[in-house]
């Protein structure tokens, strides 16, 4: 028996504060990855899918899908070099916002998901949903974890002026984003593949992959 005897994404914060060895890394990943734990189509439920208290239906804590865990976990992965699993892990999440959005009525944002299909997660009692039309930390899908990691702008530095972009490698054709603001910058920025388009209020740097290109104010075009 360990420290805790209920394994829950709590269970990853050392992941974020940078405290874990590498041991407890690999570890850890092991666990995020393990669909009997932690990972599986629908990642990080809030109780590990082996454990007798683990509720298919997620009443409340009992297995549901919170966003602040996956949003966490993800970054977490991130500081610690395992990309690869950061963006599986949020591109399924994303994916289960989706379907449960399309499928799901009333098609919202809800409080929490459900750990074993693509609804909204029960409540206390399965009676009931949990709440709809939440955008409070649910919002971290559709805005922080699908531009972040689906799209690929993982670092905007308002103080250093800088925006950093994995550029995506599927064949999506365009890709980019519109409107982004940091600090007095206003920039699009969006690319066919090929080329990169950015249009920009002021000066700054923009890394595309790890090659730095500075922005000036106007149009700015990239051969990719």
């Amino acid at each position: 028996s360990g420290f805790c005897e209920l394994l829950t994404p709590a269970s990853l914060w050392p992941m974020l504060a940078e405290v874990a060895g590498e041991k407890q890394l690999d570890a850890l990943a092991k666990i995020i990855a393990d669909p009997q734990k932690l990972g599986g189509e629908r990642p990080i439920p809030s109780v590990s899918r082996d454990d007798y208290r683990f509720s298919p239906d997620g009443t409340y804590w009992r297995g549901s899908i919170w966003m602040p865990k996956v949003y966490m976990t993800v970054k977490g992965l991130e500081k610690n070099g395992r990309q690869e699993l950061a963006d599986e892990v949020a591109r399924k999440m994303i994916f289960l916002q989706y379907r449960t959005w399309k499928n799901f009525e009333p098609h919202t944002i809800w409080e929490c998901y459900s750990p074993t299909k693509p609804e909204p997660a029960s409540a206390e009692t399965h009676a009931h949903k949990c709440r709809p039309n939440f955008c409070g930390w649910s919002a971290l899908g559709p805005i922080s974890i699908y531009i972040e990691c689906v799209l690929g702008f993982h670092t905007v530095n308002a103080f250093e002026r800088r925006v950093e972009w994995s550029h995506p490698q599927e064949s999506w054709g365009k890709v980019g984003i519109k409107g982004l603001r940091f600090g007095d910058v206003k920039t699009d920025i969006l690319s066919d593949g090929k080329k990169c388009t950015v249009t920009s209020s002021a000066h700054y740097t923009l890394v595309i992959d790890g090659e730095e290109h500075k922005i000036a104010a106007g149009e700015n075009e990239i051969t990719l």
